[in-house]
């Protein structure tokens, strides 16, 4: 039996070692900063998992691995050696540098065909419009630019080379899709509808939704699948859209899971693993 490495709580040994002696099988969680265990917490069945901060253990002590950041996903493309081959599955370097970056992603789907299903930049928008940083998580550095006024406010980060404008797409709902996809086919397929009361949101920390549920979205599916499919794209992620006369407008994909994954992780998990074993 393989042992535990450096840095583990004496808590985690004990399960650990009585997972291996119950054949349960292990899952290693490896994220940027603390968080995603109380996320998870208690809702994780069939398997016994485990939380750590990525390059802190030995993963090779675990039957598969989870990046739940981009610098786990990160660390495990610049460092597979150290990870056993079936254990995990992550998107490329290429993919996740393009989808990180908001506006590589953008001129990806332009590029390719996909153009319809963004908001336009870089143009010349009536009030509001977003203004938006290239890289961000969770609603930061994105302002909903209303005025004049504002304008003069930004005006050192409309000049920055890292921000760039962006249409403002109305409604109130606005949809999250978590996908895990391989081969070029979505195996896992959730998609979750979030309402806001403010006219105009931004879909994060400092915006509440009033009401979350799950919603069959399977007629956008293919749309999805042939944006992932055309860069080979390997693991889980999550989109951010509205949808506006029936057609998906999308803000931007997370190379990652979403933290919402955790209402569907079961399932999840148990696709991931299939992708893994199967695959």
């Amino acid at each position: 039996m393989k042992e535990l490495n450096y840095n583990i709580k004496f808590i985690d040994k004990k399960r650990y070692l009585l997972a291996k002696k119950s054949s349960t099988k292990t899952i290693l969680f490896l994220y940027t900063k603390y968080g995603w265990d109380k996320a998870l917490n208690n809702k994780i069945k069939d398997y016994e998992a485990f939380f750590y901060i990525f390059g802190s253990i030995d993963p090779k002590c675990f039957d598969f691995i989870v990046p739940l950041t981009i610098e786990a996903e990160e660390y495990i493309a610049t460092h597979r050696n150290l990870f056993p081959k079936k254990s995990y599955s992550i998107p490329s370097k290429f993919c996740i540098n393009t989808c990180n970056n908001k506006r590589k992603f953008y001129n990806y789907l332009a590029k390719n065909g996909f153009v319809e299903y963004f908001p336009k930049i870089n143009s010349n928008f009536d009030y509001p419009y977003l203004l938006r940083k290239e890289i961000g998580v969770n609603g930061k550095n994105i302002y909903i630019i209303e005025n004049q006024n504002m304008e003069m406010a930004y005006k050192a980060k409309f000049a920055s080379k890292n921000y760039f404008t962006q249409e403002y797409i109305h409604g109130q709902d606005e949809y999250t899709a978590h996908i895990i996809s391989t081969n070029n086919k979505i195996i896992f397929f959730k998609v979750l509808k979030f309402t806001f009361q403010e006219k105009y949101f931004i879909k994060g920390k400092k915006y509440c939704f009033n009401s979350k549920k799950e919603i069959n979205h399977n007629e956008y599916k293919p749309i999805f699948e042939d944006i992932l499919s055309t860069m080979n794209y390997e693991g889980i992620c999550c989109f951010n859209y509205k949808v506006i006369n029936k057609s998906i407008k999308i803000f931007e994909i997370n190379p990652r899971p979403g933290r919402t994954l955790k209402y569907f992780i079961n399932e999840a998990l148990a696709s991931y693993v299939d992708s893994i074993v199967e695959y």
